[in-house]
């Protein structure tokens, strides 16, 4: 069995979640989990002791399906988007600045004034429909 759970290849969001929620449910044994997750008992062990913070947030919080993300709580997502401008400046102070590095502090800066509501979220409107076009005061014969 590969050791998935190893810092080399970290797992995927879902799957990281679905074991979380399995440890912090208990009712299975570690040995269960690694063949139910195709890895080692050991891999399982190691996972629980490095996600112990996110294992015990959704154990306190099990009914809560986003318990344990820390993407869901906006003061973390502010956060990584602080880290995110603070990255891209600190390349700015070495003369390393592209057009993408300052897409990316932009798109940081215009998602965080969005969260706190700021900006109004982007809206796309369609409709349809006939226009019709009246012109007071000329005969539309004399256009042409």
């Amino acid at each position: 069995m590969d050791n998935v759970y190893s810092t080399a290849r970290p797992l995927r969001g879902h799957i990281r979640l679905a074991l979380a929620r399995d440890l912090a449910a208990g009712g299975q044994t570690q040995v269960e989990l690694a063949d139910k997750y195709s890895v080692t008992q050991q891999a399982i062990s190691d996972f629980a002791r490095r996600e112990r913070d996110m294992i015990d947030a959704i154990r306190d919080d099990f009914a809560n399906e986003f318990a344990g993300l820390w993407i869901a709580r906006k003061e973390a997502r502010l956060a990584a988007y602080e880290r995110d401008v603070d990255d891209v400046e600190r390349v700015e102070g070495e003369d390393g600045v592209t057009p993408e590095l300052r897409r990316v502090k932009q798109a940081a800066l215009r998602a965080v004034a969005e969260e706190l509501g700021q900006l109004p979220a982007r809206l796309s409107v369609q409709m349809e429909g006939t226009i019709k076009t009246i012109i007071e005061g000329i005969d539309p014969m004399d256009v042409r």
